[in-house]
């Protein structure tokens, strides 16, 4: 099995073809997947990104969100981009989405792909920067445009963030790292540009914060020649920008758009010892999941976490914590001797420290984590298949193994953007991980929903009620789909145990008030109403429904009252509007 990599490398453009065609080979399917997920919290069911106005709204902290305050059903009426953290950047490219695509799930994956393409593109040139070396570049990019723990941050469009954040992150790192070409004006110039980038990367999302980590591990090993006297001496010249970018987003995080309270949970097992034995088999896990792509998959937040290690004692916690301090151990060893390799493995675990849970976030694993530190694996793996010294033979088998490799990532890189299909693929597989999540079985009877199969969809609420006899949200969910197959006996039942669970959820109040005012209980639906509407002020749903049932009582200045009401909201029925008409004062 032979490579001509001289034709490629000759020149960069062959290269980038080359990165391009890869790219979209092995993600061309993602374009026909629907939306998934988060997708419907920050697009689908949310009107923020729905108008222009919405722009200024962005810079306040109507931006944030509470994520009680929406369900896969929700009909409220929801101020907030759908985002816990403050990531503007990322909103303001669904905006853009919307007002191209509307609801159309192409668009949305056309733009994640675009963005997957560029990232590669541009990594292959900082791999050119780093490395010189046209070989690695090329091999280590291609790695990272079809390694398979790419496919959540490229399938998925409400990680998107992702995606972003590294884009500003490897621009910013690039402008730094030819810093040194420009005389002294065009270096500020550059230096202020590579600055704002930064500032673009964190407010697409936190994971960028490394970035000033990473510039001083570039100085020490490619220009300080590995002095850390050399980088300290150059410390506030070098680096005064980046970390006033830091201490300002840092700031802004925490102080006008604070929102921790969303973001921030407990450690595994309440226990910040626990926490710190589980996040070093998490490393180990996602180190398996680099060399050997299978079973990477989509993981839910604390409680639903499938593994906490709380001793010492136990296999799993002694053999990733040999790991890990193995493959530090061997960066450290390698510094003089492979460069190259030693800051590859640092990246690594350096850009995975803001999602190590040292505080604590509600996911402590995801393969989207992965997408910037995965930097660090391709450039290894790059610079062992090709930059190590070889025997001939061993040049052809590493030349193999360039191809082997390739197509094996590939391989299940396409898999799984199978599994991101649609929300009923996507939870199956979910599923296998997280039997016992009644978050699993709440999400797949609303992917049998999105196709149709409401026998289906009952099938999974009603799982979800047996693993959590608690659970309100599969009560109302049930209730829903009662209504959808006519069984009005059972959709009462259904909002009625959602309300005894929940005495606050306006929603079920209102749509257990359709029920009735469609039996022709009026008086009782009303009744309903107005305690969805005490519960939440500003229910436009709840007040259109008052209009039409006092309509049906012939009420009809309070109906035009409350149709003005939920049309002032939102919720603009011309109909109702038009037939009331003759009735106004």
């Amino acid at each position: 099995m032979k490579f001509n990599y001289r034709y490629f490398i000759e020149k960069n453009n062959y290269a980038v073809l080359l990165l391009v065609a890869l790219t979209l080979l092995v993600y061309a399917n993602s374009l026909t997947n629907l939306f998934v997920w988060d997708d419907y919290l920050v697009i689908v069911n949310n009107n923020f990104v729905r108008s222009w106005k919405n722009i200024s709204l962005m810079f306040s902290k109507d931006y944030l969100f509470s994520s009680s305050k929406i369900n896969k059903f929700g009909v409220i009426n929801l101020v907030g981009s759908g985002e816990s953290s403050y990531r503007p950047v990322c909103t303001l490219t669904y905006f853009a989405d919307y007002s191209l695509y509307k609801l159309n799930p192409f668009g949305y994956h056309l733009t994640n792909l675009i963005l997957h393409i560029f990232n590669v593109i541009l990594l292959y040139f900082l791999f050119n920067l780093i490395a010189k070396d046209k070989k690695i570049s090329l091999l280590g990019s291609a790695l990272f445009a079809v390694h398979p723990a790419t496919t959540e941050v490229v399938a998925c469009i409400a990680f998107r963030e992702d995606l972003l954040a590294f884009l500003f992150y490897i621009c910013a790192f690039i402008l730094y790292i030819k810093l040194s070409n420009y005389d002294r004006l065009r270096r500020i110039y550059y230096y202020a540009m590579s600055v704002v980038l930064y500032l673009l990367a964190l407010f697409s999302k936190e994971m960028a914060i490394t970035l000033p980590l990473i510039l001083v591990l570039y100085d020490y090993y490619f220009v300080c020649e590995r002095s850390f006297k050399q980088v300290l001496i150059n410390f506030k010249s070098r680096y005064a920008g980046y970390i006033a970018a830091t201490l300002f987003y840092l700031w802004v995080f925490f102080f006008p758009m604070s929102n921790t309270g969303e973001i921030l949970m407990a450690y595994p097992g309440n226990s910040f010892y626990t926490n710190i034995l589980t996040m070093f088999k998490v490393l180990a896990v996602y180190i398996r999941w680099l060399f050997i792509p299978i079973n990477i998959h989509a993981t839910l937040p604390i409680p639903y976490f499938p593994f906490v290690v709380d001793s010492l004692s136990r296999p799993e916690a002694i053999l990733s914590i040999l790991l890990i301090v193995f493959s530090l151990g061997i960066a450290f060893k390698i510094r003089k001797t492979s460069k190259l390799a030693s800051f590859a493995i640092f990246w690594f675990f350096v850009t995975l420290i803001p999602v190590l849970n040292i505080f604590p976030i509600g996911n402590i694993m995801a393969s989207r984590y992965l997408y910037i530190p995965l930097v660090g694996f391709c450039l290894l793996v790059a610079v062992l298949l090709l930059k190590l010294p070889s025997s001939n033979i061993f040049k052809e088998i590493k030349k193999d193994a360039v191809i082997i490799i390739l197509i094996f990532y590939s391989m299940f890189t396409v898999i799984g953007t199978l599994v991101w299909k649609h929300d009923v693929t996507l939870w199956l597989e979910i599923m296998r991980y997280y039997p016992d999540a009644r978050l699993v079985y709440n999400n797949l009877g609303g992917g049998y929903v999105d196709i149709g199969k409401y026998d289906k969809a009952i099938y999974f609420y009603k799982k979800a009620t047996e693993v959590d006899p608690n659970d309100t949200l599969a009560y109302y969910n049930l209730g829903v789909m009662y209504g959808q197959t006519g069984n009005i006996k059972e959709q009462i039942a259904a909002y009625k145990k959602a309300i005894e669970l929940l005495p606050s959820f306006s929603q079920a109040y209102n749509n257990l008030g359709a029920v009735f005012q469609k039996k022709g209980n009026v008086d009782s639906a009303i009744i309903l109403y107005e305690k969805a509407i005490e519960i939440y002020p500003a229910y436009a749903g709840a007040y259109y429904n008052l209009a039409t049932a006092y309509k049906e009582k012939g009420q009809y200045q309070l109906a035009l009252e409350y149709a003005d009401k939920a049309k002032e909201l939102g919720y603009n029925d011309s109909m109702l509007l038009e037939s009331l008409r003759p009735y106004r004062e």
